[in-house]
């Protein structure tokens, strides 16, 4: 199965996005790292995205995302002083735009402190990102099950919950987070389908073939 993965991204639309590490570079080495990331992705997309899932791992990351609808961020965008965003209100760019300069916010943030951190120099990201457009029911199911499953499929851990830095233990417990939980949940059915679905593609293991899902090669 081949996939473009240099799509444009649109309001409303739902995507698998990924991007890595140049060369052999940890992106994230401890903890901190981890959650410095994740704070940085919420200031720069929670007003633009609805976050389905996510999962970060040593060399990579992993998002399930939804583009909000141009109303909705037309509206966050007021408080947002950038020239990107003015140019996007002004219809002087299309939201592609606009995402890809906020993805380049998050990248060169994180790279600064990154490398003030580690006494280092130079890029961290793969600057070009990768983009696929989901829009089957199905393919949402598997794709929230593979990103989660992504610490198993490259030996970090053997269980879904034992990662802490995807959003699979999210979806299990009560505390605010990122994820639009709910709006997932009931979709799926609740946390026992959200539970099962896991497991069946855990017990599947030619699952990530079938789905021709080739982001970390």
């Amino acid at each position: 199965m081949s996939f473009n993965y240099w799509q444009n991204i649109e309001e409303g639309q739902t995507y698998h996005i990924y991007n890595k590490a140049i060369s052999e570079i940890k992106l994230f080495r401890n903890g901190d790292d981890y959650l410095y990331f994740m704070s940085k992705y919420k200031e720069y997309f929670q007003h633009y995205f609805s976050t389905y899932a996510y999962c970060l791992i040593p060399n990579h990351f992993h998002l399930l995302i939804r583009m909000k609808t141009r109303e909705e961020i037309q509206e966050a965008l007021k408080n947002e002083n950038t020239k990107s965003a003015v140019k996007y209100l002004n219809e002087e760019i299309p939201i592609s735009v606009f995402i890809g300069n906020q993805f380049k916010r998050l990248f060169s943030s994180y790279s600064i402190k990154y490398n003030n951190k580690y006494f280092r120099e130079g890029s961290l990201f793969v600057n070009k990102i990768k983009k696929v457009k989901v829009s089957k029911d199905g393919s949402i199911q598997r794709l929230l099950c593979y990103i989660h499953h992504n610490p198993i499929h490259h030996g970090l851990t053997q269980e879904y919950g034992e990662w802490k830095f995807s959003s699979y233990r999210d979806f299990l417990h009560t505390e605010k987070t990122i994820i639009a939980r709910e709006e997932m949940l009931e979709w799926l059915g609740g946390n026992d389908t959200f539970v099962e679905l896991h497991n069946l593609f855990k017990n599947d293991s030619l699952n990530i073939k079938k789905l021709g899902l080739i982001f970390d090669k």
